[in-house]
């Protein structure tokens, strides 16, 4: 028997807004979905890239889209009715950061350089949407695929630019002082294949050898490889490593875990090309001179999986065919990624495609970028920060996934204050079978638990939580 995708969950609410879509029986409206909320809907055309800002005066969150071929913003202070702040006039952008309250914007062809635009500026919009003209242009490049930004060190990434200045897959601009951005270096990969995307960072990261260094992880296209560099001296940039997988197909972009233990990679054409389930490729980067292939997690469908980022113990994963899906990585070290959360963008028989998510909101809703629908807004109902009106003693979720199992179950519960909690298993004869917590838990920690089938006959039973401010229970099914 195949197992079903079904988490039996009652949630309380988690912020007192009465129009979201909640996921309900596997469906929000007609959308397939698993412990995500659809909040909002506003758009219905086609976008590419989102990324977000927030106003650190007055804590608005902004949903940064390239909507229908604009740099759109949309103020989400209510995110079950995003308001259109307006546009940049520009009509082309395909990839975008945010530094120091500053929007640096890139395309493949189209725009005069890098676009930079002052976000401070969509404080005070009397008549929305307006249309913004840039603050300033970088004109050191002409194009560029992508766009990493390192936050801490102040220096932008263009990557597979077009540009007099030099030759290079990546291109180094100092945008410390915003409204002036200068020309820093280029790094010029020794293989024939450039780099598709990067992520770039100040190194805090295991191997004390590279702590404070400015390291990239470069997804190298159609090399099929990842590729560490060395950029701390702009002038000389080094590879440091290389790191192969099995079966390459097209390298398309990834992230760190926030311990920077492991690379997570999306291979774009890997799906096609081997007619294989949605493949995340995991590297242990804990020694950046020997880096290494350490697993592959398959997913249950068959989507080509495009962008990923991580936050906390999540992957938050945008796929073409298969919509919003959310991962566990708490269990990484065992070579376990479990599959807690999703949304598909796509009503049955009806096309769509997934290209970005951005998951870093501190209110914990997610935005996504639709290629046929333009923005979602999304609240997952686990690992999320719990928001919400109501009494913080009111709040707690519980899940359990997948439901119906056979091998094993995780379970997931979350409260709004600190308390001690009992998570017991019975059976349908009020038998107890398992204590999976007994102890403190944390104020809006996702806890997750794991229920083995092994040793345990088929059949029907209860999940118990009992803390002191509250009780639930869930029905779980073991299929033999």
């Amino acid at each position: 028997m195949k197992r079903g995708l079904l988490v039996l969950a009652l949630f309380f609410p988690l912020f007192a807004i009465a129009q979201r879509v909640s996921c309900d029986n596997g469906f929000a409206g007609s959308y397939a979905c698993q412990s995500v909320d659809l909040l909002s809907q506003p758009t219905n055309i086609g976008a590419t890239d989102i990324w977000g800002w927030t106003d650190p005066d007055t804590g608005i969150e902004y949903a940064i889209i390239f909507l229908g071929g604009q740099t759109t913003f949309f103020d989400l202070s209510d995110p079950t009715a995003p308001v259109e702040v307006g546009r940049l006039s520009a009509t082309a952008g395909k990839d975008a950061r945010v530094y120091d309250n500053h929007l640096f914007v890139v395309d493949d062809g189209g725009l005069p350089g890098m676009l930079v635009f002052d976000l401070t500026r969509l404080r005070d919009v009397a008549n929305p949407p307006a249309t913004f003209e840039v603050d300033a242009v970088y004109d050191g490049i002409s194009r560029a695929h992508n766009l990493a930004l390192d936050p801490e060190s102040g220096f932008a990434f263009p990557v597979l630019p077009g540009s007099t200045l030099c030759s290079g897959e990546l291109h180094m601009v100092d945008v410390r002082d915003p409204m002036n951005p200068t020309f820093a270096g280029c790094y010029d990969r020794p293989r024939l294949g450039g780099f598709h995307d990067a992520h770039c960072i100040t190194y805090d990261g295991p191997d004390a050898d590279y702590t404070g260094r400015e390291v990239c992880f470069g997804s190298a296209g159609s090399d099929g490889i990842l590729d560490i560099v060395d950029i701390t001296d702009k002038s000389s940039p080094a590879s440091i490593s290389e790191a192969p997988y099995p079966n390459p197909a097209y390298t398309h972009q990834g992230w760190l875990t926030e311990d920077s233990r492991y690379f997570l990679l999306n291979d774009e054409f890997d799906e096609g090309s081997f007619g294989i389930n949605t493949r995340t490729i995991v590297f242990d980067v804990s020694d950046l001179d020997e880096p290494e292939f350490a697993f592959a997690y398959l997913a249950e469908t068959s989507s080509t999986d495009h962008n990923l980022f991580v936050k906390g113990d999540y992957m938050y994963q945008a796929n073409y065919g298969a919509g919003f899906r959310m991962l566990d990585l708490s269990d990484i070290d065992n070579e376990i990624i479990t599959e807690v959360a999703f949304f598909d963008t796509s009503p049955p028989g009806q096309n769509g495609a997934l290209w970005g998510v951005y998951p870093f909101f501190e209110s914990g809703i997610v935005i996504a970028s639709d290629m046929s629908r333009g923005l979602f807004v999304f609240q997952p109902t686990v690992g999320q920060t719990l928001d919400t009106d109501e009494a913080p003693e009111s709040r707690f979720a519980l899940a359990a996934y997948p439901n119906p199992f056979s091998a094993r179950t995780t379970v997931i519960l979350t409260v709004g204050t600190t308390q001690r909690v009992a998570v017991t298993v019975y059976d349908v004869l009020g038998r107890e079978v398992a204590v999976l917590h007994d102890g403190l838990l944390a104020a809006s920690e996702a806890r997750t638990l794991t229920l083995e089938g092994a040793g345990l006959p088929g059949g029907a039973y209860i999940v118990r939580a009992a803390g002191e401010t509250f009780e639930a229970s869930r029905s779980i099914t073991l299929v033999r």
